[in-house]
């Protein structure tokens, strides 16, 4: 009857396991769907003959492996609109400045793997434990009659290698179902890395259980404190993290930027002749036989007193820097972020990537109005020729090295959170005997 109780409850749990890795799964692509549809129609070549009109989208390109982790897939934006009327825009950091919100009400395959796994992994833990305390062969070993190594090695790691080659042949499964494919080295290492991560973070959690197991003998004590630490590392750190970070590295300008686009936005159709008589000299463009139009001079005011706010956007952008840098040492906290983190550097959907295109972005639509200014300030519309003269966007993906690097210091970390409990568990186990 026990042992037809324990196949029922490994039954169920694979069952469980299976249903979570496809129902994640689908949620993230669901996510890259939505994002290649909203990127797909965008109209990436210049339109529109008038200067002050004309407008091009800029998007960032799919990551190598967005299935792997749904990161900012529909939170930070993929896709701009640079035209030359509209002011450049204040970055909107509420995802730096509250990195937990971005997880929540997504439960994504990146979230299933980092938060829920080390819950789907107490009950399997349990299940192997209850069946290796009533062999005689326990008893062997806290004797000393029978090798601790010989006991793990046959009713510890072949019931855990089992489980694991499950829940990796799930994954890839349901991985390739929903679309992933392999077309090229880069994503082959990148699949792998993100592989002997988790791997290595499930190793954390396994070796966190046998460590209490030895200290703590009682099973439901065992449970309610691995429970406990699940809490502390999947949430309350990373929490009590990002509070000290907003507390330490906080960007503090943005109220006054804000401020000062709103005087700008409230310009109307207000001119200052001296301002647009600058950018006449600036650009060395001929005056039109003819007067402006007032929007266009109202534009082209707006665009000269924008250039006030250059030292205020800096010293924010400085800000913002230090404290998406400081909120990267804090990643460090919990293994739970650090896998997060990695999980989307990976996939392509990281905060990092986002960040890089949004600046490239701004270096693109100053391009863009260096481009169309004269042509505004002569009175002069685009032609064709004009239009595909005009400056293109192409997002710069980083190298490999500088992927490989990051990725190497978060398995250094695991792998010194693993070696750190397993002379853990030797000490105790040692001192207990």
């Amino acid at each position: 009857m026990r042992a037809a109780f324990l196949w029922a409850s490994q039954l169920a749990l694979g069952l469980l396991v299976a249903l979570g890795l496809i129902y994640s799964s689908s949620l993230t692509e669901g996510l890259v769907k939505a994002e290649r549809q909203l990127t797909a129609n965008a109209l990436r070549q210049p339109q529109l003959a008038d200067p002050l009109q004309t407008f091009v989208e800029v998007t960032l390109p799919e990551g190598p492996l967005p299935l792997l982790s749904g990161g900012y897939l529909g939170i930070s934006p993929s896709i701009h609109l640079v035209r030359l009327n509209t002011v450049r825009p204040l970055a909107n950091v509420d995802q730096i400045e509250n990195l937990a919100r971005r997880r929540h009400g997504r439960v994504e395959l990146g979230f299933l793997v980092t938060r829920v796994a080390p819950l789907f992994l107490l009950p399997i833990a349990i299940l192997v434990t209850g069946s290796i305390r009533s062999r005689a062969s326990f008893a062997a070993v806290r004797e000393g009659r029978k090798k601790l190594f010989d006991f793990a090695a046959e009713n510890v790691l072949l019931p855990l290698s089992a489980w694991g080659a499950f829940s990796l042949a799930a994954l890839l499964a349901s991985l390739f179902a929903f679309g992933l494919r392999l077309e090229s080295n880069d994503q082959l290492l990148r699949l792998g890395v993100w592989l002997v991560a988790v791997g290595a973070y499930a190793l954390f959690w396994l070796l966190l259980y046998l460590w209490l197991l030895v200290r703590l003998k009682k099973l439901s004590d065992v449970a309610a404190a691995y429970a406990g630490l699940c809490l502390l590392f999947t949430l309350l750190l990373p929490a009590a993290a990002q509070s000290l970070v907003e507390t330490i590295a906080a960007p503090t300008a943005r109220t006054h930027l804000g401020l000062m686009r709103k005087e700008l936005s409230t310009l109307g159709t207000a001119v200052d002749n001296t301002a647009v008589e600058r950018l006449y000299e600036k650009y060395k463009a001929q005056r039109p036989a003819e007067a402006l139009s007032p929007q266009a001079l109202a534009t082209l005011t707006a665009l000269a007193k924008e250039q006030e706010m250059a030292p205020a956007l800096g010293e924010f952008e400085a800000r913002l820097a230090r404290h998406e840098a400081a909120s990267a040492w804090f990643t460090y906290s919990s293994p739970a972020t650090v896998l997060a983190d990695l999980g989307d550097e990976l996939a392509g959907t990281g905060l990092g990537r986002y960040a890089s295109f949004r600046r490239e972005v701004e270096c693109f639509a100053d391009r863009w109005r260096e481009y169309v200014v004269p042509f505004l300030l002569e009175r002069r519309t685009l032609d064709f020729d004009d239009l595909k003269a005009a400056p293109k966007f192409a997002y710069t993906e980083e190298n490999g090295p500088q992927w490989w690097l990051r990725a190497a210091s978060s398995l250094i970390y695991l792998g010194a959170l693993c070696a750190a409990l397993a002379w853990a568990i030797r000490r105790e186990w040692q001192s207990a005997s």
